[in-house]
């Protein structure tokens, strides 16, 4: 006591109602006595949520770590929730040291906005990560379409869009000369289409 008042800094470690009294112990002059029952509530700890993803560009099917870190709050414990928007990639997911991780894979091509929610405990209050996105590629497919002599001459996707073609002529495809040029005496003009040449080595 000191001028006939005692004072106490005290830190909570636990969330909830809190009845709180003081006892004096009276000394060889004064009775002891206790004083009326205070109600002080405290709140859940802040916590905060962090995710971090790896690789940040994947492929459909690649297998990506989602680690969440959670901070702040009196030794936070309870579970993460992993979710791509508005859907749960999985949940329950437990924290050992305030960490909790998962390995996932996504089939959907696009870029996916991944975020880590903590349950909270009885001391420790929910929090969601920011958004963090996640690119996932899928294989391209590409057809080349070649003439006789494998020179490709356009390409066209998975769909059959054309994607490119080039411009000069296949192998073999004759030409129209003019005038036109005709052919020896004795030997009869070569018929319509394409014509591959095999001539032997010397």
């Amino acid at each position: 006591l000191n001028a006939g008042a005692a004072t106490l800094s005290y830190t909570f470690t636990t969330a909830g109602t809190h009845n709180i009294t003081a006892s004096y112990g009276g000394d060889a002059n004064n009775a002891s006595s206790t004083s009326t029952a205070l109600s002080q509530t405290v709140n859940p700890a802040a916590t905060a949520t962090a995710l971090a993803v790896s690789p940040g560009v994947v492929k459909s099917g690649q297998t990506v770590t989602l680690t969440a870190t959670i901070s702040g709050g009196v030794n936070p414990t309870g579970t993460v929730a992993f979710m791509d928007g508005t859907s749960t990639i999985l949940a329950g997911v437990s924290i050992s040291n305030g960490i909790a991780s998962i390995n996932a894979t996504f089939s959907t091509a696009g870029t996916h906005s991944l975020t880590a929610v903590y349950s909270g405990d009885a001391n420790n209050a929910t929090s969601t990560s920011p958004a963090t996105n996640l690119d996932v590629a899928t294989d391209t497919i590409t057809y080349f379409h070649n003439d006789v002599e494998d020179t490709p001459l356009a390409a066209t996707d998975a769909a059959g869009n054309l994607l490119w073609n080039e411009s000069y002529r296949a192998y073999g495809d004759p030409l129209a000369l003019s005038p036109a040029v005709p052919s020896p005496p004795g030997v009869p003009p070569p018929p319509p289409g394409l014509h591959r040449r095999d001539l032997p080595w010397a």
